[in-house]
């Protein structure tokens, strides 16, 4: 909480030290303030604790979604025996392709907001259905879960690929919403054509037994 406050001070007081911002600037409205109106010192201390939360985000954000892959994507369904050694070389790998690829998506935005954006959405429309259904919905399965977040991300990262060409999101539409229905109409869809899950998947969200059960029919 204090650092929440401190940091949308500094924002807001900055957009008063700093006049004639333009709005390409407002995402280093920090940094500006930092150079611009504050004593050296505690300038520096302000860019110090900028470069580690950057850097800490950033390692965290390759870490976790390399981790993801080798270990509960590769492993799990490719190569169970999968050694220590193998996956430690797996995962360095994963971290350079996934930074290289998300040096690649940054390219299509012109502010770090536009890219906030862009990854609360990928957030919110790509994995929220999923997740809701594992709660809601005992008839969703893990292929409907999958599928429908990779078509929330999918649309997602092609919106904003067609807004950079086009100059603007296509139909003026935000990304959010064919994210969305892309990412429910997916889980739907993919896992009615699949099979029932079975009660274990399901059990251990559920209170108790209700009708509607899909593995007894009722």
């Amino acid at each position: 909480m204090i650092l929440a406050f401190a940091i949308q001070t500094i924002a807001v007081s900055g957009s008063a030290l700093v006049p004639g911002l333009a709005t390409d600037q407002s995402g280093k409205i920090i940094l500006l303030v930092t150079l611009r109106s504050l004593p050296l010192w505690i300038g520096c201390l302000l860019m110090a604790s900028i470069a580690a939360i950057i850097t800490s985000t950033a390692t965290s954000f390759l870490l976790v979604p390399s981790t993801n892959l080798v270990r509960d994507v590769y492993q799990r369904f490719f190569k169970p025996d999968l050694s220590d050694k193998v996956s430690l070389i797996l995962s360095r790998l994963a971290v350079i392709v996934l930074g290289g690829t998300a040096y690649l998506l940054i390219r299509f935005f012109r502010t770090v907001l536009e890219a906030a954006y862009a990854a609360y959405t990928v957030y919110g429309a790509g994995l929220t259905p999923a997740l809701m259904a594992t709660f809601f919905w005992r008839r969703a399965t893990v292929a409907g879960g999958v599928w429908s977040m990779a078509a929330g991300m999918g649309v997602t990262v092609g919106w904003e690929v067609a807004k950079k060409l086009m100059g603007h999101h296509p139909w003026n539409l935000p990304a959010v919403y064919p994210a969305l229905v892309a990412s429910v109409v997916v889980l739907v869809v993919v896992s009615l054509a699949g099979s029932p899950p079975p009660r274990e998947k399901w059990e251990r969200f559920a209170a108790s037994p209700r009708k509607g059960d899909p593995s007894t029919g009722s």
